[in-house]
């Protein structure tokens, strides 16, 4: 009786042990699980720097090559039709530094927009955090007001990023910003932005 019960005992623990060690590979496959790199500003690759066609930066490897140069010839036409100096960066994570302070940051390192004009603006993307941001100089505060920009976030992105489609979000927002700049931004009637 006794010996039947350890082994018992015996095939429990087993069964439990070999169900521990199925979790615990489970949830390191998980991405949320896995170790994330944090970025600081200095830390961000500016791709300019080796290629000043390209004006995406994708450290959270949420674009599809295709997508990706989809994205940096939209920016492109922006830089060309209207000289904004944009770019667009996602981030796995910046840790437990404000979102805010880290995109202003981010804006003053790399340089983006002429000092003379003022004319940059940063699109950031935090992936852990699920927070984006738009970051404008002061030459684009006329055109692209902190409510405009708010309301292409929350109309034009969200219900992407909420879907999971960050690529087709990004995309929108990078589109809608064009649409203001061409003058072609839907705009209801009571006065707000579309």
């Amino acid at each position: 009786m006794i010996s039947s019960s350890k082994n018992r005992i015996q095939c429990i623990a087993n069964q439990s042990f070999g169900w521990l060690v199925m979790l615990l590979f489970l949830l390191a496959l998980h991405p949320s699980a896995s170790a994330q790199r944090v970025y600081k500003p200095e830390e961000v690759p500016n791709v300019q720097l080796q290629d000043s066609t390209r004006l995406v930066t994708d450290e959270a490897g949420l674009l599809s090559q295709a997508q990706e140069e989809a994205m940096n010839r939209q920016l492109r036409a922006i830089r060309s039709t209207h000289g904004v100096e944009f770019a667009v960066v996602t981030l796995p994570s910046i840790g437990d530094a404000g979102l805010e302070d880290f995109s202003l940051a981010l804006a003053r390192h790399w340089g983006i927009g002429k000092e003379k004009h003022k004319n940059g603006l940063l699109l950031l993307l935090v992936l852990d955090i699920r927070r984006v941001r738009f970051e404008t100089g002061y030459g684009l505060e006329g055109y692209l007001p902190d409510g405009r920009l708010s309301r292409i976030i929350h109309d034009d992105m969200i219900p992407h990023f909420r879907s999971g489609n960050y690529a087709e979000g990004l995309s929108e927002g990078v589109q809608a910003v064009q649409q203001v700049l061409d003058g072609t931004y839907d705009v209801k009637p009571d006065g707000s932005d579309s």
